[in-house]
């Protein structure tokens, strides 16, 4: 039997649940985690500092210091890649327990973009959510939260998530060639990380984690001039100790992969599989 290669590189240690099914994945809304950022692990400078004093924070603690003494000198900074142009939603998590809406300014690249609203919550261990969105080019960006003189300040900053709400593109996987895995169609919490070593490429995909069973998944298309059985090989890690399961779905068929526990997260292992494609272009999802 001739068997062609479909060479894919990499995904991400499968501390994992099997996916759902197709059904499942594709009728989800499309809202793609790409950075979550603790305040208090941000670069902050003129009066943040930080705090553990109230409870329910995320993390290690929180930022607090935005108080009027700090007015027009008050700024927390955290660095963002985006892998391509469209909308962006920042959802800041905060406390404000002060007995009315606060405010800051969001930046991103020293560019002023709008003041931010922060309603009034119980108590300062009421931590709540403010979501905005903006526009953000393909690249490097810094994203700033300042009390600026026109602010009223006065909040505590917990955390910082930034989600696309652009699908991105779906990349074409050639036949005999590899594609990394990170340049993929990443929905539903998968994300690009870099912390484990030995991966190819600029890193691996994360986020396959109980939390977001049934929604995290990476897409990429294979066109295929000539019918047969081709051999997809997924190199990936599995650092849990037990096999892992990874449901593969394609436009044809739908089956679940066991990946077996390599020796460390930094041990990376391949994995290949044998399906049968017609001539045509198919979609993959893991």
């Amino acid at each position: 039997m001739n068997v062609k290669r479909l060479l894919l590189s990499l995904t991400q240690a499968l501390l994992i649940p099997a996916i759902a099914g197709l059904n499942a994945l594709s009728n989800q809304a499309y809202a793609q985690t790409l950075s979550q950022q603790e305040a208090e692990n941000a670069n902050y400078t003129g009066g943040p500092a930080f705090e553990s004093e109230h409870t329910g924070f995320s993390g290690s603690g929180y930022l607090g210091g935005f108080t009027d003494s700090n007015k027009g000198n008050a700024v927390v900074n955290f660095a963002l890649n985006v892998p391509q142009a469209g909308v962006y939603s920042l959802d800041t998590r905060y406390a404000n327990a002060t007995g009315s809406s606060k405010s800051l300014s969001l930046y991103v690249d020293n560019q002023y973009i709008q003041q931010l609203n922060f309603g009034n919550g119980s108590n300062w261990g009421d931590w709540l959510n403010q979501a905005n969105t903006m526009n953000l080019s393909a690249g490097d960006h810094m994203i700033s939260l300042r009390f600026d003189n026109q602010d009223s300040g006065n909040v505590n900053l917990d955390s910082f998530t930034i989600s696309s709400q652009t699908a991105p593109s779906t990349p074409v996987l050639i036949v005999n060639q590899q594609l990394e895995l990170e340049q993929a169609a990443l929905t539903g919490g998968a994300v690009v990380d870099t912390s484990h070593a030995g991966y190819s490429g600029s890193g691996f995909v994360g986020g396959y984690i109980d939390s977001h069973k049934g929604q995290a998944r990476s897409q990429f298309n294979v066109d295929v001039t000539q019918a047969g059985m081709y051999e997809l090989e997924l190199r990936y890690a599995n650092g849990t100790g037990s096999v892992r399961t990874l449901s593969l779905v394609t436009d044809q068929n739908s089956e679940q992969i066991s990946l077996p526990a390599t020796a460390n997260w930094n041990s990376w292992t391949s994995f290949a599989h044998t399906v049968y494609l017609d001539v045509g272009s198919h979609s993959f999802i893991h």
